[in-house]
């Protein structure tokens, strides 16, 4: 770039064919690469041989402002990809923008998270300009866990993830201190609410036409926003004549300012289109085809103008891979839409033959040839004609939904049930062979995530990876099997009048430990249970409950219901109980001062808190009135971790109930089946329901594994006891983050 090049990322991961039409497209000169990955290229390694030292005058070239500093191929309506070109111009803004709103600069750090062919990977690598250090996330450590973990050991402070990333994972795993922006495609309410909570959080909106970022927003608890311009940045709503539309009125996005490319690199007709004279003081704005409104001088985005979607955070342009499809011989007609019949955005294909039959494998395996993974349809469905309207245009409502081909062999053991059940849940079908494949019946490498983190629940461990190499029940059985640890049985027998160390197989406490947690149960020895470590991840929430005090507990999860009836909320009450009983995790309590190491501590009996609230007639709305009168603030060191607050509506006879959940709990046993659970107790058929998987052996597991701390780096040097968390300074193992006891697995 010095020289006054422009560079031109290629993801190798892209088939051959796309990238050989992105070199040509863009006129590439010269190819840098590792050997073998691109033809005539010069060996990257080659480059620790050249002569070192600073470029020379008239080595480095003329450079101008509005030279192209690099080129970022997207995805084009017209079946071929475009090229956009940024301008020196814009990397200036941006990075100043980085460094004015995020922060960035000396002694940060930034997660290189996005593949080279997104243009964050450019937002990412850029931080460099400010002084920051760049983490690489490897490929094996993309997602879930893994992802959380690699962040924390490179001590990241600053990481840029799509939301349907944040979707799967846990906030937990990931310390407070980390900037989180949000970026690639729109940002859910969802998402925001589990990940906004005690964090810098930030939205970014902005098409590659803008270099990466138009607008940012720093997340708070109001309505998602894609917020306000950011450095030299111009944006302005308008209707179809370009005039401003009045506040609150949704209207085309357009974009002003040296972000804004120079245009499509060899497609001046294109440019033209899209690359618009400003109205507003000269100059170019580029109409981004996204629709959103102004609300008290933020943006809220709305949706598309066009046909363009995004799916996962990558941008797609379904004529693209419409032209793929109709280019394989035996199509005639194609058609591609994004659907979300099982509540997860995926591409559909849909394909007329150009004879009397056509191959769906054959046209699947022509499309991945042509076409990055995440571009390739899910399902191919082949119809005798395209559905038309009275205009002769697409229908695409009257397009049918997929139906999926599974085996007809049922599960055989317990095993292949509940993994059927969990695939089942987690793609949205009504059920599941064990022979089928999770990735031909829709399923990503996100839906993945969310599939082992739903399977682990049961306490079935399996590593991400696994489904990726075993992707059907049969085969993801059978590897589980061999992942499992033994876990020792719980040696407390009912009726204890005391517990000794030995009784306690998965936690070390000497005597004076146990007699200090036994003497925090109600009912002394005899109503302890079982006394085990926390899970990686509740060490996380305690962590952050402890530094909160008594104020807000962002990991007390609130719901609330409303009955038509008073003996209707008594009877969901008792309901309720009945699944605190059942559950052991649900009659858990906390314990840390004066130990080794926090435990949770096992109830044989913990009554459901039940607290009535007086709500006054005033006529505000009673669910926020009884959401304040509980507050935000629970003692974990009672069982169970949950409450329930009923109030009586003002001025009617229907009853309200505040049901407040600890994260430490939700994690193992969903709000969704709890509430399945209390329809059957109070049906009358809590008998019907399968036997409850111990929380025990989930914990076990875990530890097994040696997942690392989620929240906070930990070395068994800087604590001797668990008391409070405090700030450490001078510490080489955790480099001045607050620090823990070291984890223990099962001995």
């Amino acid at each position: 770039m010095k020289a006054g090049a422009a560079y031109l990322p290629v993801d190798v991961s892209y088939p051959q064919a796309r990238i050989e039409s992105m070199l040509a497209q863009a006129g590439v000169r010269v190819a840098v690469a590792s050997p073998g990955l691109l033809p005539d290229a010069v060996d990257i390694d080659a480059g620790a041989h050249l002569p070192g030292g600073r470029l020379a005058v008239e080595e480095r070239g003329v450079l101008r402002v509005d030279q192209a500093a690099y080129v970022m191929f997207t995805s084009g309506s017209t079946g071929t990809p475009k090229g956009v070109v940024v301008s020196h111009a814009g990397i200036g803004a941006l990075v100043e923008g980085q460094q004015r709103w995020l922060g960035i600069g000396q002694g940060s750090r930034v997660a290189q998270f996005a593949s080279p062919g997104f243009d964050t990977f450019g937002w990412e690598w850029l931080g460099l300009l400010s002084g920051a250090s760049l983490a690489i996330v490897p490929e094996d450590a993309r997602l879930g866990e893994a992802l959380l973990r690699t962040l924390t050991a490179f001590r990241v402070s600053h990481v840029t993830l799509p939301p349907a990333v944040l979707a799967g994972l846990d906030p937990a795993g990931l310390d407070a201190s980390v900037t989180v922006t949000a970026a690639g495609e729109a940002l859910t309410a969802a998402v925001l609410e589990s990940w906004g909570a005690g964090r810098r959080m930030f939205n970014s909106y902005g098409p590659s036409e803008t270099t990466v970022d138009a607008t940012l927003w720093q997340c708070g608890p109001q309505q998602v926003s894609i917020g306000r311009p950011v450095v030299d940045t111009r944006v302005w709503v308008l209707d179809e004549h370009l005039a401003p539309v009045p506040v609150g009125v949704a209207g085309e996005v357009y974009v002003a300012g040296p972000g804004v490319a120079r245009g499509y690199v060899g497609r001046p007709g294109l440019t033209a289109e899209r690359f618009v004279a400003c109205p507003f003081g000269g100059g170019r704005m580029y109409r981004t085809g996204d629709v959103a409104r102004w609300d008290d001088g933020e943006l809220v985005y709305v949706g598309r103008a066009d046909e363009q979607v995004k799916i996962r955070g990558m941008r797609i342009e379904p004529g693209e891979v419409r032209a793929v499809l109709a280019a394989h011989q035996d199509v005639a007609q194609a058609a591609v839409i994004v659907r979300a019949d099982s509540g997860d955005k995926r591409l559909v294909g849909y394909v007329v033959p150009a004879a009397q039959a056509v191959d769906v494998e054959a046209v699947r395996r022509f499309a991945g040839e042509r076409l990055p993974e995440f571009m390739v349809p899910s399902a191919l469905v082949v119809l005798d004609e395209l559905p038309l309207t009275v205009n002769g245009k697409l229908d695409r409502g009257a397009l049918p939904a997929p139906e999926v081909r599974r085996a007809s062999r049922g599960p055989a053991d317990a095993r292949e049930e509940l993994l059927c059940a969990a695939f089942a849940e987690v793609l949205g079908l009504p059920d599941v062979g064990v022979d089928d494949d999770f990735f031909v019946l829709g399923g990503h490498s996100l839906l993945a995530v969310r599939l082992v983190s739903r399977i682990r629940a049961q306490g079935i461990e399996v590593p991400v990876q696994a489904l990726f190499e075993a992707p059907t029940v049969a085969r993801l059985a059978r590897y589980s099997g061999r992942e499992r640890v033994p876990v020792p049985p719980n040696a407390i027998p009912a009726g204890a009048r005391a517990i000794t160390p030995d009784m306690l197989p998965l936690v070390e406490l000497t005597q004076a430990e146990i007699d200090r947690i036994v003497a925090g149960v109600p009912g002394g020895a005899a109503n302890v249970e079982d006394v085990y470590p926390l899970a990686p991840l509740q060490e996380g929430m305690l962590f952050h409950h402890l530094l909160a005090g008594d104020g807000v507990d962002a990991y007390v999860m609130p719901t609330v219901l409303e009955f038509d009836a008073r003996a209707r909320l008594d009877g969901f009450v008792a309901a309720l109980q009945a699944v605190v009983d059942r559950h052991d995790v649900f009659r858990a309590s906390v314990a840390w001062e004066g130990l080794a190491e926090p435990v949770q501590v096992i109830w044989r009996q913990a009554t459901l808190p039940v607290t009535p609230v007086r709500l006054p007639e005033d006529g505000s709305d009673p669910a926020q009135q009884l959401l304040a009168a509980a507050g935000a603030a629970m003692d974990i060191g009672r069982a169970p971790l949950l409450d329930v607050h009923i109030a009586r509506s003002p001025g009617t006879d229907r009853w309200l109930a505040l049901i407040r959940m600890h994260h430490m709990i939700r994690d193992h046993l969903g709000l969704d089946v709890v509430l399945g659970e209390v329809a059957a107790f109070a049906a009358g058929r809590g008998h019907e329901l399968p036997d409850p998987v111990p929380f025990r052996s989930f914990v076990a597991q875990a530890r097994a594994r040696g997942t690392p701390r989620s929240t906070s780096a930990t070395s068994p040097t800087c604590s001797a006891t668990w008391t409070s968390p405090r700030p450490r300074t001078g510490c080489s193992t955790c480099a001045g983050t607050a620090c823990g006891p070291p984890p223990r697995g099962p001995r």
